[in-house]
């Protein structure tokens, strides 16, 4: 073990393909979400950086996902206040 790292897949995009490729510890109802599994990707490819990664070497052992805030008109409050 060389040392847990956590990064976002903004830090680091070339591991948004290994996200899926550990083994699910979700208990088994909650892999019949159909819509949260649609949502996953769309939050990799929309707000990486809220998407965490966590690798000891070369291996994913972990990954989490938030949501940023958003406001009345749905946009991220988070990148908005950083774009200005």
């Amino acid at each position: 073990m060389t040392g847990v790292l956590i990064t976002t897949i903004a830090e680091r995009p070339e591991l948004a393909g290994r996200l899926w490729g550990m083994k699910d510890s979700w208990p088994a109802f909650a892999e019949h979400d159909a819509l949260a599994w649609l949502l996953y990707p769309r939050m990799v490819a929309e707000l990486p950086e809220y998407v965490l990664i966590a690798t000891d070497g070369d291996t994913v052992v972990a990954r989490a996902a938030s949501s940023a805030p958003h406001d009345e008109r749905g946009g991220a409050v988070a990148r908005r206040a950083a774009d200005h």
